[in-house]
């Protein structure tokens, strides 16, 4: 468009000059003696004039037109360049929040994984508890059993003394029997006999108190033992759950782990968006600088274009008015 615009000043000098040489053949006809062939030469120099400038002027309205639709196009790119900025700083406004929300939630993340790692750290302490007090249960359950063997033993003492009792009352009775048979010799003896009977019937009144002693015992032994059992079954299934629940903790742990790195990389993404969004806003001021010096030029080309098509008009009225003097001329 400037070549253009440089060909046009060219043509437009070049019909300056060529308005000059008319004017100057119009001055050499009013003293020339052949008038008629010198008026023939002005209408044809004229006529070509007329035809150059009416071209001339076709170019230069062509070129004021284009000049136009730059400038409103250079116009429009101003203000799409400014809403483009306006766009990009609310962008980067929006990406500093992100960055700013991505960050806090990075924060609140790691606190909550302090606050996961206590609970694993309690519910670790807490297995351990419980499987200290099952193996404890177990070894209790396992001395009651002894305990409870002991008893067994004990009842079979018992019993062997509860014989015992028997076969002594039994011959307590029969030295009775033969103390009464001997008369005066055997009364020494027989009052052994009987305080050997007194003593086996308390030893067999002993005997069965201490064997329903045992057996309470063992009643509650079994008790207890039963007890001890569903502790340490109990004891063990808790374990299990507390296992689970550690299980538990260590997916929720993964799963923040990755939500931390995921809200990590989008702060990265953020940040990058700002400085790309920054860099971006640079370039759109730049662009719309240019674009503000393009309207500006082409609004320049645009009033220098009108001049000349003003001057081109002006120069088409002289050049018509000498065509007129021309033919004015061959018609004398």
């Amino acid at each position: 468009m400037e070549k253009s615009i440089q060909m046009q000043n060219k043509a437009f000098n070049e019909l300056n000059a060529g308005a000059a040489d008319l004017a100057q053949m119009a001055e050499d006809l009013k003293v020339s003696t052949d008038a008629q062939k010198s008026s023939e030469s002005l209408a044809a120099a004229s006529e070509e004039l007329s035809a150059n400038v009416e071209e001339a002027n076709s170019t230069a309205n062509e070129i004021l037109k284009a000049m136009q639709q730059i400038s409103s196009g250079a116009q429009a790119q101003a203000e799409l360049t400014d809403k483009s900025a306006l766009l990009a700083e609310r962008l980067a406004v929006a990406s500093k929040q992100m960055s700013e929300r991505a960050g806090f939630s990075a924060e609140k993340i790691a606190e909550l994984q302090k606050l996961l790692d206590i609970n694993k750290t309690a519910v670790d302490d807490m297995i351990a508890g419980i499987s200290s007090a099952a193996q404890t249960s177990l070894m209790a359950a396992k001395n009651i059993r002894s305990l409870e063997e002991t008893t067994r033993r004990i009842d079979k003492i018992v019993d062997a003394i509860v014989n015992v009792t028997i076969q002594t009352n039994m011959l307590a009775v029969n030295g009775s029997i033969e103390a009464a048979r001997a008369g005066e010799f055997g009364r020494g003896f027989s009052v052994v006999a009987g305080d050997i009977r007194a003593l086996a019937n308390e030893s067999a009144e002993n005997t069965d108190k201490i064997k329903d002693l045992v057996r309470g015992i063992q009643n509650q032994i079994q008790r207890v033992s039963a007890d001890t059992d569903l502790s340490s079954k109990t004891s063990f299934a808790e374990v299990e759950k507390a296992k689970k629940t550690t299980h538990n903790l260590n997916v929720i742990e993964e799963s923040m782990i990755k939500i931390l790195n995921g809200a990590k990389d989008i702060q990265k993404g953020a940040d990058e968006s700002m400085i790309a969004l920054e860099q971006a806003r640079k370039g759109v001021e730049q662009i719309a600088t240019a674009a503000q010096e393009a309207s500006s030029g082409a609004q320049q080309a645009s009033t220098a274009a009108s001049e000349q098509a003003k001057g081109m008009q002006e120069l088409a009225e002289a050049i018509e008015e000498i065509s007129g003097l021309a033919d004015e001329l061959q018609n004398m």
